[in-house]
């Protein structure tokens, strides 16, 4: 029998899969899954906004990376309802717990009587505004 044959044959072995974990059933995969998947993304966007400087050695950036991820992971498991505002909140205990310092967005660093009209508009002038745009242009 040709060897990629008896491959295709093979049934995948399902022992590892559910080592260490209690219930092995798909629902619990999925909902593992899930959180741990919104974990990941509320991880990422936690370094956006408070990232690690450039001071700091690579094993200390690693630390504070998994400190954080095992932080957020809790969250998730706890917190039934997560919203901007709990979020928030957290972010900033876990921001204060591993001494980072929020970045500057980019929408504060611009003023706020800066015309924020698209170049043409500020080449052109605007549009006029009426019933009948084409005669009075």
């Amino acid at each position: 029998m040709n060897v990629v044959a008896a491959l295709n044959l093979r049934k995948p072995d399902k022992r590892f899969e559910s080592v260490g974990r209690t219930g092995s059933s798909d629902k619990y995969n999925t909902r593992f899954n899930k959180k741990n998947n919104i974990k990941d993304i509320l991880v990422r966007n936690f370094f956006r906004k408070y990232p690690i400087g450039i001071e700091v050695s690579d094993m200390e950036q690693i630390r504070i990376e998994k400190d954080a991820a095992l932080q957020f992971e809790e969250f998730v498991v706890k917190t039934g309802e997560i919203n901007s505002k709990n979020l928030d909140t957290f972010e900033k205990q876990v921001a204060n717990s591993l001494k980072l310092i929020r970045a500057a967005t980019n929408h504060s660093l611009v003023p706020r009587t800066h015309n924020m009209t698209s170049p043409a508009n500020r080449q052109h002038g605007a549009l006029p505004v009426g019933n009948n745009i084409h005669a009075q242009v």
